[in-house]
């Protein structure tokens, strides 16, 4: 009877182990995992700002449901930067519109933006997040590879 039960007992502490082993290693490597770097990924859909703005304006639920978190590349024209030594910011003005759409750079493409001036026509490819008041896109990059496309 004894022997039994120091079976059981060594069966009950060997696969505790390895459920409290796995979920080590599943934690351990989802807190060190890198977002993905959008440089080399190819946008879900290319659109022009100001059609990009007037989707989210005439059905926010609809364009939200369509477009965040996914990789978009949007041409529009600058109507502000803001580059710091740690982040940079481009906003993209929609005409017509009082909205815009908010560009976060991700951490290394943060100079990209640098020689940006209100005004210029770029197209930039990144995530979009969501509405508010404005359309936000974050982890952007200066998308020259689809410029021409």
């Amino acid at each position: 009877m004894k022997k039994k039960r120091w079976k059981k007992y060594k069966f009950f502490v060997l696969f505790t182990l390895i459920i409290l082993g796995t979920g080590a290693t599943y934690g351990y490597n989802e807190y060190n995992r890198l977002t993905p770097n959008t440089h080399h990924l190819k946008p879900l859909f290319k659109i022009n700002a100001e059609e990009f703005l007037k989707q989210f304006e005439a059905n926010d639920s609809e364009a939200m449901t369509r477009y965040v978190d996914k990789i978009i590349s949007v041409r529009g024209i600058v109507g502000y930067t803001n580059v710091t030594d740690t982040t940079a910011t481009v906003f993209l003005n929609g005409p017509g519109s009082l909205a815009s759409i908010i560009c976060e750079f991700q951490k290394d493409s943060n100079k990209e933006p640098q020689n940006l001036k209100k005004g210029d026509s770029v197209r930039i490819k990144g995530i979009c997040s969501g509405y508010l008041m404005d359309v936000i896109m974050v982890r952007c990059v200066m998308d020259e590879q689809w410029l021409n496309k």
